[in-house]
């Protein structure tokens, strides 16, 4: 049990922090200037919140892409992936 914990604690936070998180919210504080707690809202609900809610949605299906994307209706599951996907790349 413990080791599974640390596995799942260390995969959540690789997934989330890269080098982005290190340089973005500088650059934000930078240009919002007295405005900061507006870019620290941004990226709290950007980079922390978006991708947590993420994390327990698909937890919820119990990690099946295929029953989360179901529920949107017929065809939803192959094409909302493929068009996200192509988004990325």
């Amino acid at each position: 049990m413990q080791n599974s914990i640390f596995l799942l604690g260390f995969s959540i936070f690789a997934m989330f922090f890269g080098s982005g998180n290190l340089v973005f919210p500088m650059q934000i504080g930078s240009q919002c200037l007295n405005l900061w707690q507006v870019g620290f809202l941004g990226l709290l609900l950007s980079g922390i919140i978006i991708p947590f809610a993420g994390v327990f949605a698909i937890k919820r299906y119990h990690a099946s892409y295929d029953q989360f994307f179901k529920e949107l209706g017929f065809g939803a599951n192959i094409i909302i992936p493929l068009i996200l996907l192509s988004l990325l790349g």
